[in-house]
């Protein structure tokens, strides 16, 4: 059988032409489908920019309507090294003289030394609390009070470790004293280079005079002889560093803190002190945060307007319009 070369041979009829003329009509309504979608799409890429554009004006301008904003106060140190400060709103202008004599400190007491950190040292269990030494003087050889009193700071609660065949050594002490959270005492071993040379140091995690550590074993007396010290009393640790609280004057009127963070001294402001030495503190309003708010506002309003600008431009050279021309929500928010 003889095949056919084209539609229409014998008939005088354009059948091919016919054909690709219902193609063409049927497939008008895909084609409008599309159309449809590639306009949707640009729409919603530009409702995303101009949510963005929304969304950083809104912030802008919330910043700008926040009451404390304009009750801000900023504090500056004269010499950062020696201290830096902050104020909140209720701080009051005002100049002062701040001089730092001493910094807040932790008391470390370090044991005598052993020649083998893994050694047993005795069992028992050791119980830890904290206070002020008053009074006495201290040896500064031997690292000891004579004559002096302990009192303990009654708003914290003794906390003891169990020592036992599992961690009876200088390593297994100092591990389970770190492991312990809330006995408020960091443990290091400190090799002096001596003949015993494994030094356990024991370093409270407060500063202040009320920080102070008292030690006291019930057990083996190896591990009392390593580990008992009361500064009203027997001491077996060398005191290497004092507790300590900061010591300022702030014009003029002498200052106590058991930190190197001071708070109130003048009023609404917190110091943090560096280093032993003098600077002026300055409390002043913050006019740069209103400035900086401002100029914020007027960016992100610039931005909005520009950004709606573009999302609805006409281009009469191109005889085309940009995603959002005649769009009624962005009549809107323009007009709002």
């Amino acid at each position: 059988m003889a095949s056919v070369a084209s539609l229409g041979v014998g008939s005088n009829l354009d059948l091919s032409g016919l054909l690709t003329s219902l193609t063409t009509a049927e497939s008008q309504p895909l084609v409008m489908l599309q159309k449809q979608q590639v306009s949707y799409t640009a729409k919603l890429s530009a409702y995303g920019t101009l949510k963005n554009a929304l969304s950083s004006f809104q912030s802008a301008a919330s910043k700008l309507a926040d009451a404390t904003l304009f009750q801000g106060v900023k504090a500056t140190s004269s010499a950062t090294d020696v201290m830096t400060a902050s104020a909140s709103a209720s701080g009051a202008p005002g100049s002062y003289t701040v001089n730092v004599t001493r910094l807040a400190s932790a008391q470390s007491l370090a044991a005598t030394g052993v020649t083998d950190a893994k050694a047993a040292v005795g069992k028992g269990v050791v119980t830890l609390d904290f206070g002020t030494i008053a009074g006495g003087t201290l040896d500064g050889t031997t690292g000891t009070y004579s004559g002096a009193s302990f009192t303990p700071d009654a708003a914290r609660t003794a906390q003891s470790v169990v020592i036992d065949d599992s961690n009876n050594s200088l390593e297994g002490l100092r591990d389970a004293i770190n492991a312990k959270a809330d006995i408020g005492v960091s443990a290091s071993i400190v090799n002096d280079g001596g003949t015993s040379p494994y030094r356990l140091v024991l370093t409270s995690r407060e500063t202040g005079d009320i920080s102070s550590m008292r030690i006291s074993v019930a057990g083996d007396a190896s591990l009392q002889g390593l580990l008992n010290h009361d500064a009203s009393g027997a001491q077996a640790l060398q005191q290497t560093t004092a507790g300590g609280n900061a010591l300022l004057t702030v014009g003029g009127v002498p200052v106590t803190s058991k930190t190197n963070t001071v708070a109130e001294a003048a009023p609404g402001v917190t110091m943090t002190l560096s280093k032993i030495g003098a600077s002026t503190l300055t409390v002043s309003r913050d006019t740069g945060s209103v400035e900086s708010a401002v100029s914020s506002f007027v960016t992100a309003y610039n931005s909005l307007q520009a950004t709606a600008g573009q999302l609805s431009r006409y281009d009469t050279e191109k005889n085309a319009g940009a995603a959002l021309v005649g769009d009624s929500t962005l009549r809107t928010i323009q007009t709002r």
